[in-house]
């Protein structure tokens, strides 16, 4: 189950040349810059819709950030756009404006086959910052990039500096999530490139095909964030004019119960970005006595359920995202069928009770430049609690810790962490 499901995780650091003031919500600034600065950097036919541009199967652009549906798929044949391979998690902090010479971090999740494309993520987000990002457009110089792993060890992949990926980085599968001891790849479970940005960034290579034959799937819907400025540059050397390089601290709320995080090797913990690490006995298979979760809603989360978004948070609606949405990323950008029981483990989770909740909507609103009207796109935050046989449902929610849930997850919504009391 989920033999090929892989992800890498990312963690840019980027410091303010100016001043920059994001709107409340970080995501919509983040992933609309991205969005407006990718096409410009890898667009061969400008000023064509991509879903009249011949290319469109092919592009880079479009199977990043509009991502179709194969032309052979054998699903969603009526969908036109089906779940993006990335997430953008904006930085989880109440601070909105940042000064000249500070820093701050967001991380990248990349799944399957996007996972080659980090170059382009990383030459995008530097033009992003020579854009500029935010009200009133301030700039930032990126830093440095790392790839974050299971244990929460960060190995730094890019430097401004040196304009190359000259380090490794971790490749994290679906499979290690249910074991015990991570499962290495080509001996040491990372990947490696030393070649510039600008040369791969040049080299465009066009996703693989994909071949497989059942999902559902969660419809997105939501446009891009309007951005005008900005030009084509190839990658310069940068001086960094930043007061040392302190990241931003996560604002996460209180929590008396343990964090049931993603590698299960360590006895240890650690706040600083990426995966936390407990022990086995700590965890719900790891305790057969542990039956109870509390989920922490770290964004906004949309879950759909009878055609509608919904706040009432059961653990079978829960479920039944995740299966949607992971099934979904598993065939279209790792090539495989999600083999599994759907109505089985639907019906399982109804028996899930939710303990207790301490929840509230959270609404916000961004301009869409698509639909050229403003788009409501709120959810639930705070925190909810569950209890009963979870055993069956483990892999899927710390998966989903890193791929996000419901609408919006391109944004950094549906960012949720899981804790055993």
């Amino acid at each position: 189950m989920l033999e090929t499901f892989r992800l890498a995780k990312f963690r840019f650091t980027v410091c303010a040349k100016e001043h920059i003031r994001f709107p409340a919500y970080k995501g919509s600034a983040f992933r609309g810059g991205f969005g407006y600065a990718f096409k410009r950097v890898v667009c061969v036919i400008k000023g064509k819709e991509c879903d009249d541009c011949l290319l469109k199967q092919k592009c880079i652009y479009s199977y990043i950030f509009e991502t179709p549906p194969p032309e052979d798929t054998e699903i969603l044949r009526l969908y036109p756009k089906v779940p993006h391979p990335f997430v953008i998690e904006p930085p989880i902090t109440e601070k909105q404006t940042f000064e000249p010479g500070e820093t701050f971090s967001f991380h990248l999740i990349l799944i399957g086959n996007a996972i080659d494309y980090i170059p382009y993520f990383i030459y995008t987000f530097t033009e992003l910052g020579k854009q500029g990002i935010g009200q009133g457009r301030g700039k930032y110089d990126l830093l440095h990039v790392e790839g974050m792993d299971l244990e929460n060890e960060a190995i730094q992949i890019y430097d401004h500096k040196t304009q190359t990926l000259t380090n490794h980085y971790p490749i994290i599968h679906a499979r290690q999530l249910n074991s015990q001891n991570p499962v290495p790849v080509n001996g040491q479970g990372v990947r490696t490139y030393a070649t510039t940005i600008h040369d791969q960034v040049t080299a465009h290579n066009s996703p693989s095909s994909l071949d497989a034959s059942f999902i559902e799937k969660e419809r997105g819907g939501i446009g891009e964030e309007k951005n005008t400025s900005g030009h084509n540059q190839i990658i310069d050397p940068i001086s960094s004019p930043c007061k040392g390089e302190d990241f931003v601290v996560m604002v996460r709320q209180a929590h008396h119960a343990r964090r049931y995080t993603l590698s299960l090797s360590k006895g240890q913990s650690n706040d600083e970005g990426g995966v936390n690490i407990v022990s086995q006995k700590d965890t719900p298979q790891g305790n057969n006595h542990t039956n109870k979760i509390t989920i922490s809603l770290l964004t906004p989360l949309r879950l759909r359920f009878d055609g509608h978004i919904t706040d009432k948070l059961e653990f079978h609606v829960l479920i039944r995202n995740l299966l949607r949405r992971i099934s979904s990323l598993s065939y279209f950008h790792c090539n495989e069928k999600f083999q599994v029981d759907f109505k089985g483990l639907i019906e399982k989770a109804k028996g899930v009770k939710l303990l207790k909740g301490d929840i509230h909507w959270y609404d916000w609103k961004r301009y869409s430049t698509r639909q050229e009207e403003w788009m409501s796109l709120g959810g639930v935050t705070g925190t909810v609690t569950y209890e009963g046989d979870l055993s069956d449902f483990i892999q899927l929610l710390r998966l989903g810790e890193y791929v996000h849930v419901g609408k919006g997850t391109s944004f950094g919504l549906g960012k949720y962490e899981i804790y055993v009391e």
